[in-house]
């Protein structure tokens, strides 16, 4: 039970993020590193990966699989999981990086990971790119 309230509220807390730059039509500025969510699933397809790294731990590889499982639940949609190595940076690609990958240090965006407390973690966007990292990889969980 623990578990399953642990990835609804994560995947509350991505998809609000994902969608906030369309509730908010009454600001003339839009957040910039914000992806809609019906970009990420068109016609119950997607055309994003799951990036870990190539050493990931259990607990990354089950969170990859958290997120693959919640998305073709939800939508139908099947997101694959590839490592580091088969992805290539490009902000115009569609990955969803979990943990800290090479693409998140090519990504070269500065990010305090002190201000996080305990299980914390973030959700950043560059381009078609999701970045999900904390200080643990339970926090990414």
């Amino acid at each position: 039970m623990k578990k399953l309230t642990a990835l609804l509220l994560t995947c509350v807390s991505f998809f609000s993020l994902c969608t906030a730059c369309k509730d908010s039509e009454s600001s003339t500025e839009q957040p910039e590193n914000l992806i809609e969510i019906n970009s990420l699933v068109e016609n119950n397809q997607t055309a994003y990966s799951v990036v870990l790294p190539a050493n990931a731990s259990n607990c990354l590889e089950y969170a990859a699989l958290e997120l693959q499982n919640f998305v073709s639940e939800s939508t139908s949609a099947s997101l694959k999981v590839i490592t580091e190595e088969k992805a290539v940076y490009d902000e115009q690609k569609c990955y969803i990086s979990l943990g800290k990958t090479t693409l998140l240090d090519q990504a070269n965006f500065n990010f305090d990971y002190s201000t996080l407390n305990g299980d914390g973690f973030f959700i950043k966007t560059v381009g078609n790119m999701v970045f999900i990292d904390g200080n643990l990889d339970r926090s990414v969980l």
